[in-house]
């Protein structure tokens, strides 16, 4: 008995410090843990559906987080998207936000394949162990919708007619009845409203007449757009068709008035007086500064 103490207290004095360098080590390591969290930054991640012309609809997702007062896009951030229902989730694939912290992504085939027999989507859109930001994850349940534009015209008057569809009690599409529906052309630098905003009607039909004034191109056509934005269950709608409605642009013709605008060989009478006289004031003055100075050597010379 009394050879085997020594063993027995060396044995439990080991595990004694292996149990004090266990708890030490996961001390630090949850620290370091801390520590790591603590330096990233709470990220607000948006989520939206758009679906344009019926056809490959896309998701775009911002991510964000707040520096001072206000919150910046976080470029490099992997995001990564899937489609779920009560049972199953199915991953779409992933994509890094630009610079100010977007990404605008098209669906795979993966879910055309997992909406054959649905008219309900929730897409889910995810950030896990990212060195930037904190996990964060944004879900959106939208509903299988279509928008439809038809255009007429009867006695000089030219009138557009949206109809906006979803899905009914048996899965067949019906009217959406009470949906904002927004008018625009394209231009240059964007799209521009030509009406205000108006409701389907309870055929899901809303129509507008059409401005005689908007300009188009050479040809006369103009790209009109049907817009419902930000729907609660569809989310975003675009249509587009193209008519030959538009006023023609007389851009051609621009260069041939004297107009500020206009070419070198167009400029305004005056403004071309205005700069010939004021080049034949600088010449005259260097001119005379130059007979001044050789007047000057000439008298220093007598």
């Amino acid at each position: 008995m009394n050879i085997l103490m020594p063993w027995t207290i060396k044995i439990y004095h080991i595990k004694t410090c292996l149990v004090i360098a266990f708890y030490l080590l996961s001390s630090a390591l949850i620290c370091q843990n801390d520590q790591s969290n603590e330096a990233k930054k709470k990220a607000r991640i948006s989520l939206d559906y758009f679906n344009y012309n019926n056809y490959g609809p896309r998701l775009k997702t911002t991510v964000k987080s707040k520096e001072d007062r206000s919150y910046v896009g976080v470029r490099g951030v992997r995001v990564d998207f899937f489609i779920e229902d009560d049972q199953n989730s199915d991953y779409l694939g992933f994509a890094i936000t630009d610079k100010s912290g977007a990404i605008n992504y098209g669906l795979p085939d993966t879910f055309y394949k997992a909406i054959d027999t649905s008219n309900y989507y929730r897409f889910l859109a995810k950030i896990e162990d990212n060195k930037y930001v904190l996990d964060a994850s944004k879900i959106i349940d939208i509903t299988r919708s279509k928008i439809k534009l038809t255009t007429q015209e009867e006695d000089s008057i030219r009138s557009i007619q949206f109809l906006v569809e979803r899905p009914g009690p048996e899965g067949q599409l019906i009217p959406a009845v009470d949906v904002e529906v927004g008018i625009y052309v394209k231009r240059l630098f964007g799209l521009m409203s030509i009406a205000e905003s108006e409701y389907t009607d309870e055929n899901g039909i809303v129509s507008f007449i059409f401005p005689n004034d908007i300009r188009s191109d050479t040809s006369g056509n103009v790209l009109i757009y049907a817009k419902v934005e930000d729907h609660e269950e569809f989310g975003t709608l675009i249509g587009t068709s193209t008519t030959d409605w538009g006023v023609s642009n007389p851009s051609s013709t621009i260069h041939l008035e004297r107009e500020l605008w206009s070419a070198g060989s167009n400029a305004p009478i005056s403004l071309v007086l205005t700069i010939s006289l004021l080049i034949l004031i600088v010449w005259g003055f260097i001119l005379f500064l130059i007979y001044e100075v050789f007047q000057i050597r000439r008298l220093g010379q007598l």
